[in-house]
């Protein structure tokens, strides 16, 4: 039994090894932020990508997406016009015509697995239910509260929020990473000199699907940290 306990973790930490090999693959100086991104995500956290126009924030949310089976993905460019029914879906005129407010939610936020948020703290109209979306993982929904099945949130932004209604928004993000543009010179140069080509698929064994991730946010809920993982967490 414990030989093929053993056995499985092995295979697990090979098909681990393998998808962020995928995640990085054609990208430079990102190792840490792509593996950083998927323990978050393992970990059902979300997390917040600070840094300049031009960095492949957008790209690597969508990395993230295609490694993971069967998820619906949301993206949304934000700016200070951006209306709840960018983010959360238009009323439903049937339940209008009832006098209920209730919105169409298919394919947008309150339906999606994962989500990439651009610009996140330019609009501040869709703060109230985002906060609870991100939190609680409910969504508000007229005279119903729908439970959403989002497993993360990439958001970006190339600033901090100065506006101290946004703290609480940012401190939703619990990983908190800076994209900066290519620093090694070697890197940058293999980056000018690299072909086009279209971007190979991650084989379908390879993914985790809903069921796995969900499993797995089980099992780490149940890990227990040693008095030295404590010591060091109370350290830094």
């Amino acid at each position: 039994m414990e030989e093929q306990k053993l056995h499985s973790n092995s295979d697990l930490t090979s098909r681990i090894e393998k998808i962020l090999s995928y995640l990085t693959s054609g990208l430079y100086e990102r190792e840490e932020i792509m593996a950083m991104i998927l323990l978050t995500t393992l970990a059902g956290e979300h997390v917040f990508l600070l840094g300049p126009p031009g960095t492949a924030k957008s790209h690597i949310s969508k990395r993230l997406e295609s490694v993971i089976r069967g998820t619906q993905f949301f993206e949304l460019l934000m700016s200070r016009f951006t209306k709840p029914d960018d983010l959360f879906g238009p009323f439903s005129l049937k339940a209008l015509k009832n006098d209920i407010q209730r919105r169409n939610i298919e394919h947008y936020l309150p339906s999606s697995h994962i989500a990439f948020l651009d610009e996140i703290f330019k609009s501040e109209a869709v703060l109230n239910d985002l906060l609870t979306i991100l939190n609680e993982r409910i969504f508000h929904n007229g005279d119903e509260s729908v439970d959403v099945p989002l497993k993360t949130v990439v958001a970006a932004s190339n600033e901090t929020p100065s506006d101290s209604s946004l703290v609480a928004l940012y401190d939703r993000f619990l990983v908190r990473l800076y994209v900066d543009y290519i620093k090694c010179s070697h890197n940058f140069s293999s980056y000018l000199s690299s072909k086009t080509k279209p971007e190979q698929l991650l084989d379908e064994k390879l993914k985790i699907s809903l069921d796995e991730l969900e499993s797995w946010q089980v099992a780490i809920s149940k890990v227990t940290l040693s008095n030295e993982t404590v010591k060091a967490i109370l350290s830094i």
